[in-house]
């Protein structure tokens, strides 16, 4: 599976640093980069198979990442709907 980066958190200035939204080659999967959860969060997730784990990915990210990849496949309205979408609620649903 080849990964292409989509989308970084807005709050990590860091090259490199996490989290961040990849899609693969195959655009039916994508794959997040973030912070593991710390054991108490972990212990609250339902049926985690032994090859599985979470990583903790803000709600920006994940929805910038939706947004790009729509933009990518010609979707520019339903981008740009999540972009004032994000505006508004990043400025504190005052937008």
């Amino acid at each position: 599976m080849k990964l292409t980066r989509i989308c970084k958190s807005a709050d990590s200035q860091v090259a490199g640093q996490c989290p961040a939204i990849y899609v693969a080659d195959t655009p039916a999967v994508m794959v997040s980069q973030g912070k593991r959860l710390d054991p108490q969060t972990t212990a609250e997730l339902r049926d985690v198979a032994d090859d599985e784990t979470a990583v903790e990915i803000p709600t920006e990210t994940l929805l910038r990442a939706a947004g790009l990849f729509l933009a990518e496949r010609g979707r520019p309205a339903v981008a740009a709907e999540v972009e004032a979408f994000l505006a508004a609620e990043l400025d504190g649903g005052q937008g």
